[in-house]
């Protein structure tokens, strides 16, 4: 190879026109490649070029790396589509000095590139693939903090109690590195049998105490969130229609508050718990609710049936009776008084009686 590095065709960091690519050597295209896909911005124009021009997408020796795991690890999403596409080995383990055996799955999971997971899982990329010290994607993903990923990778049915070469899963390694958001999504996926299983089953005394204190901190959040929920539909349903004894339904119904309860995001092994409660509670409403009708009821009866209820209705019955006459009586004596005239007519006829008044109006 000549080495006049001034010439682009010999110096892989000089840039290059596309039509030139052909004119390059193997390990220049391949130089070139793995350049223009590690080295700052990409290109995916070059890279593309590069392909159509021979460049290879596996490494030819034992020290180089797939072209698909450094854009995997690099985040360059562009590219590990158009690698995919192209046909490099989505399943290529890394060869590099450090001889970490990563995969490009395992290297995009240990930075958190949740879309380059995707397109991975999309052409059936191994989920389970474990690099030297034998953590899986899930795991890495765990260690890092990287909630995103650890959602899409528990989505994808990713093995929650797989172990490492230490025997530690991906919530050990959450909760040892005190990610707490990351350990929560981890256990919502988790039954409590699940979980109790992991703690007795952890062999590192640090890694267990982190792992229960992780637990515990969860399993208050769990029980804020349902109290932050029944102080919403408690009012409600304590809230009968038109605040009637005889109205029977409430504004809420159980089935109604548990629909209302997925917004709080429970995990589903909760539910059970939280029907149970929410109908305990809506039955113990219920009950009281009802009990309060019957005693209102019954006093009701009572009133009308004892001898003080009889004497103060006849009572008013007497005096609207007395009021009614004393009001026409009244109404009487206010009419005028008329008397008889003493002159009748004279002619024969049929005589009809005159009345003069002499009216005293009071």
């Amino acid at each position: 190879m000549d080495n006049n590095f001034s010439d682009p065709l010999n110096n892989a960091f000089l840039p290059l026109s596309h039509d030139q690519f052909p004119l390059l050597t193997q390990e220049q295209k391949n130089q070139r490649l793995v350049l223009a896909v590690i080295m700052g911005p990409t290109k995916i124009e070059d890279v593309a070029a590069l392909i159509k021009a021979g460049a290879d997408l596996e490494p030819k020796e034992d020290n180089d790396n797939s072209v698909l795991i450094w854009a995997a690890r690099g985040g360059k999403t562009e590219v590990v589509t158009l690698l995919i596409q192209s046909g490099a080995n989505v399943e290529a383990k890394e060869r590099h000095h450090t001889g970490t055996g990563n995969t490009a799955l395992t290297c995009a999971a240990d930075q958190g590139h949740t879309e380059i997971v995707r397109l991975l899982l999309q052409v059936k990329a191994n989920i389970e693939a474990t690099e030297y010290w034998g953590n899986t994607p899930l795991m890495l993903a765990a260690s890092n903090g990287h909630t995103a990923t650890v959602a899409l990778l528990i989505q994808k049915k990713a093995n929650l109690g797989a172990i490492n070469k230490k025997r530690i899963t991906a919530l050990g390694l959450a909760s040892y590195h005190s990610k707490s958001e990351t350990a929560y999504t981890l256990l919502s996926a988790m039954t409590p049998e699940q979980v109790t299983e992991e703690i007795d089953s952890c062999p590192v005394l640090q890694i267990k105490e982190k792992l229960q204190y992780m637990v515990t901190q969860y399993y208050q959040a769990l029980k804020n969130q349902q109290d932050k929920l029944f102080s919403i539909f408690g009012p409600l349903l304590l809230q009968e229609n038109q605040a009637s004894y005889h109205q029977s339904h409430y504004a809420m119904l159980p089935s109604e508050i548990l629909a209302t309860s997925l917004a709080f995001q429970f995990p589903s092994w909760y539910a059970p718990y939280l029907t149970a409660d929410i109908n305990f509670t809506f039955d113990m409403i219920q009950k009281i609710t009802n009990k309060r009708r019957e005693e209102a009821k019954k006093h009701e009866q009572e009133m009308l049936l004892s001898p003080t209820a009889v004497l103060i209705f006849t009572d008013e019955k007497s005096n609207k009776r007395k009021a009614d006459t004393e009001l026409t009586q009244q109404k009487d004596t206010k009419k005028p008084k008329l008397t008889k005239a003493d002159n009748a007519s004279n002619d024969g006829d049929n005589t009809h009686s005159y009345y003069t008044s002499s009216c005293t109006l009071f």
